[in-house]
């Protein structure tokens, strides 16, 4: 008999859903990467354009905050990378 419910499948036994596959891992990765660096450029800018406005220095701390927020994006995307690269498991186990 029909209920009109939807069955879910069962969680396995641990209660967490399957994990992603290495595909989706390394797509959600590479957006989280994008995403810092456009962010932290962004945010340096609008510091540096709302400091120029303030202290009527067009256009120089837009410029000095445009390349400290991609610095600090790039930072980002390397912790990232090398936090990514220290979890994979070696070759050589």
């Amino acid at each position: 008999m029909h209920t009109g419910k939807e069955t879910r499948p069962e969680p396995p036994e641990g209660g967490q859903p399957p994990s992603a596959t290495k595909a989706q891992q390394g797509m959600g990765t590479g957006m989280r990467m994008a995403t810092d660096m456009v962010v932290a450029t962004l945010i340096g800018v609008a510091m540096g354009y709302y400091l120029d406005q303030w202290l009527a220095t067009q256009p120089w701390l837009t410029v000095i905050f445009f390349f400290l927020g991609a610095a600090s994006g790039f930072r980002m995307v390397y912790q990232l990378a090398t936090q990514k690269k220290e979890q994979q498991p070696s070759v050589m186990d």
